[in-house]
């Protein structure tokens, strides 16, 4: 009896191991096709496909004037004023949305939706463009349009949120100061539709001035700087074969260097040129991080 159960054991592991096995391959099957179903390049590019359906609506509403005058182009101010400010809000929700979908590994579904949910907005800036330049920005539909601005951002302050949560690219300190302007933004889009309930102008003025914090996306700095750092750091390992030249420890000469004169070679050498600031930031140490054990700087 003993015999017969020691005999089923194996496969009774043998056939549960077989199961686990199954269900791992159908788990790893399942995220292979999420990922190539559920990328950031098919996000981008519906949403490049929105901002230029938006720009082509908006452009369509400029009508020329019926007079052949150059001075009619003066009673078009309205609709010049309008135009201006939705293209450049416009550019800069494409460009601040454009460097923020480099940091994109892997599409969620809150990220889908929030997506969806800030272009639903951009896709009423035409109508209420078009608004404000055939009633030359009266106060109830600069309201609207500036209450418009305030939801957009708003939405795209939550898209940019999630994002650049599930990003390891981003330190806490870097997160705080993106969170800090992007508050700071919304607020000034907030008192713009305040304001406009007094003077329209006004309101159209605060828009263009929490425009001017989105003009360098978060995203677009942390960028310039990683590519800065890499650049650097290959300068560098391309610069620490001038390590190999420099004593280590005690800041004796290498074996095998030359002498010239009563120093040696090592010494005469010209040294590694680095920029102040990379200097400072001790990234100049990192030539001889390369090289074990630690080099001596002098």
């Amino acid at each position: 009896m003993s015999r017969r159960l020691n005999v089923g054991a194996p496969r009774e592991q043998a056939r549960i191991t077989g199961s686990q096995a199954a269900r791992r391959a159908r788990r790893d099957k399942a995220e292979v096709k999420e990922k190539r179903l559920s990328t950031p390049g098919r996000i981008a590019g519906y949403t490049d496909g929105v901002f230029a359906v938006v720009i082509t609506i908006t452009v369509l509403e400029l009508h020329p004037p019926a007079s052949a005058g150059i001075g009619a182009l003066l009673t078009l101010w309205p609709t010049a004023v309008s135009y201006l400010v939705s293209y450049v809000f416009v550019a800069i929700i494409w460009i601040n949305h454009h460097f923020l979908m480099g940091y994109i590994k892997r599409t969620t579904l809150r990220v889908i939706w929030l997506n969806f949910i800030h272009l639903f907005f951009v896709s009423l800036l035409p109508f209420a463009t078009g608004w404000i330049a055939a009633t030359e920005l009266a106060r109830a539909p600069v309201v609207v349009y500036t209450s418009l601005c305030v939801v957009t951002d708003g939405a795209y302050n939550l898209f940019e949120r999630e994002v650049l949560r599930n990003s390891r690219d981003f330190s806490p300190t870097e997160l705080r100061a993106s969170r800090r302007r992007s508050r700071t933004a919304l607020a000034l889009f907030a008192a713009a539709a305040v304001l406009a309930l007094i003077q329209p102008l006004a309101g159209m003025g605060f828009i263009a001035l929490a425009l001017l914090l989105h003009l360098r996306p978060d995203a677009a700095r942390k960028a310039r700087a990683d590519g800065a750092l890499h650049r650097a750091d290959r300068r560098l390992r391309v610069g620490s074969g001038l390590a190999g030249r420099v004593g280590c420890g005690t800041g004796e000469p290498a074996a095998g260097s030359r002498v010239v004169g009563e120093q040696p070679a090592w010494h005469a050498a010209r040294p590694l040129a680095l920029s102040p600031g990379l200097a400072a930031s001790g990234l100049a140490r990192r030539a001889c991080d390369l090289r074990q054990p630690p080099c001596h700087w002098g």
